[in-house]
């Protein structure tokens, strides 16, 4: 849906891949102009995609209830951190540099990793 609607843009690139938005109603383009940027939509979609793969990789491997949704979240929050990085559209809060989204991922991956540790030790005991 952020593809299509032309949202959630990408800072400015001189990459390949860059992409133009050219509709000149879409906040891509009002925001930042017909130049090209980088396509965070198709980042989250890869990331989403591998992060599917893993996930499956892992569930069939598990060795303690709550061990894939702990990873699972840990990934989400990651990939979404990574890819904040490259978004540039303002409505999203910015903390002295850090996006919302990066709080919150930061928050999220802490507490999947509190979790993952302590149903690995509640596993093992």
């Amino acid at each position: 849906g952020n593809w299509w609607n032309q949202e959630l843009f990408g800072k400015p690139t001189d990459l390949p891949w860059g992409i133009t938005f050219t509709d000149k109603l879409s906040t891509a383009n009002i925001f930042m102009g017909a130049i090209p940027l980088h396509p965070t939509q198709v980042y989250s979609m890869i990331h989403a995609v591998l992060l599917f793969f893993f996930v499956q990789w892992v569930y069939r491997r598990r060795q303690f209830p709550g061990q894939t949704v702990c990873l699972m979240g840990m990934g989400w929050t990651l990939g979404r951190f990574v890819v904040e990085i490259f978004r540039s559209d303002s409505d999203r809060g910015i903390f002295f540099g850090v996006s919302t989204g990066q709080i919150l991922g930061v928050t999220g991956f802490l507490f999947c990793l509190w979790l993952y540790r302590r149903l690995r030790r509640r596993h093992a005991g």
